[in-house]
């Protein structure tokens, strides 16, 4: 956490830097930590905070952007408000590397006891989607961001992240799922059986 949400809560990651701190730390080398503003909580030592989307974008246009059709549109999707940050990131990335055709969009959903909806600010009718996301744990979020994707009419959809945490039943919903690709980084190490089952 690293934002108040209500009165009288702490800020959870400021806690972590302070105790960081205090236990002697002198540096931080994190990677895609979940919001910048994390770094501004550590007061005596610096934070590197490196990023895994250089790669992400280098492995979209060599192995993603081939198998696609020669006039596709890409739609650069946050399955959240939060993420918008990291989707125009890596928006900016592909552009760079001479990807034409680019939007966009941000799905919210909203929760009550008996179901989830998710709402989509962009378009995605017709075009081939990749979702961005710093973390998948147990994968629901990416899984019905997926899944509301391919309703809402999109071609193709698949996603990146910078960690896998794959908790639970994970492998096993993103195996099920309407995602044709998911592409994480090694910063939470898997077993030769976690790799079979992907």
């Amino acid at each position: 956490q690293d934002e108040k949400t209500r009165p009288r809560v702490p800020i959870a990651s400021s806690d972590v830097a302070m105790l960081l701190e205090a236990a002697g730390c002198d540096r931080v080398l994190a990677i895609d930590l979940h919001s910048a503003q994390i770094q501004g909580q550590f007061q005596h030592c610096p934070v590197d905070n490196l990023s895994m989307f250089e790669d992400f974008a280098e492995y979209f246009v060599g192995k993603v952007v081939p198998r696609l059709a020669e006039d596709a549109e890409v739609a650069v999707v946050s399955p959240d408000a939060d993420g918008t940050a990291r989707a125009k990131f890596l928006m900016g990335l592909l552009a760079a590397r001479g990807v034409e055709k680019l939007s966009l969009a941000i799905t919210i959903r909203q929760k009550t006891t008996t179901s989830i909806t998710v709402n989509l600010v962009g378009d995605v009718a017709g075009k081939d989607c990749v979702i961005v996301d710093d973390i998948i744990d147990t994968g629901n979020r990416v899984c019905t961001c997926a899944e509301a994707l391919i309703d809402l009419g999109a071609a193709s959809v698949g996603a990146v992240s910078t960690h896998g945490l794959f908790s639970a039943k994970a492998l096993a919903k993103l195996d099920a799922s309407d995602l044709d690709y998911v592409v994480v980084s090694d910063t939470i190490p898997m077993s030769d059986d976690d790799f079979a089952k992907c």
